[in-house]
C-alpha cells in the first residue's frame, strides 16, 4: 500500500503549466500508467513518465537533475524508492520517437514503450509532445 501511497505523491507534483526537470511536454505510459494517471486505480502493471517522475507498479523516482541530454534521450539524476530500495539512482530515458519513450533505473530491466496519454496533452512549445 505505501508504493501506491508514494507513486501517488509522486504524480501529484508533476504540473503541465511548470517546466519539468525532463524537456518533455505531457504524460507517458503503457495503459495501466495512463489509466492509473487518469483515474488513480494503480495496478501492478502500470508505468507512468511525466517531466519530473517516473513510477511503475513497484515504486517510482523523483528527478533532481538532468545530468545529459543526449540525441536519443536524457540521463537524470533521481530519488528512488520501491521493492525495499530507497536511494539517489540513475535513470535513463530513451526517446525513440514514434515507438515511445523507454526508461530505466540504473541500467536494469527497461519499461517501455510509454507513449502519449490521450486527453494531457500539454501545448509548451519547443519541446516534444
Amino acid at each position: 500500500m505505501k508504493r501506491w501511497a508514494i507513486a501517488v505523491a509522486m504524480l501529484g507534483f508533476a504540473s503541465p503549466a511548470l517546466a519539468g526537470v525532463v524537456p518533455i511536454a505531457g504524460v507517458f505510459g503503457n495503459g495501466a500508467g495512463c489509466a492509473f494517471y487518469m483515474t488513480g486505480k494503480a495496478s501492478p502493471d502500470m508505468v507512468v513518465l511525466t517531466p519530473d517522475t517516473v513510477s511503475s507498479g513497484k515504486g517510482g523516482c523523483d528527478f533532481m537533475s538532468l545530468t545529459a541530454t543526449e540525441s536519443g534521450g536524457f540521463s537524470v539524476g533521481a530519488v528512488c524508492s520501491g521493492d525495499g530500495h530507497e536511494g539517489i539512482d540513475a535513470v535513463s530515458i530513451a526517446d525513440r520517437g514514434e515507438a515511445g519513450f523507454f526508461v530505466s533505473v540504473n541500467g536494469q530491466a527497461e519499461w517501455g514503450p510509454l507513449l502519449a496519454c490521450p486527453g494531457v496533452e500539454d501545448l509548451s512549445p519547443g519541446v516534444r509532445i
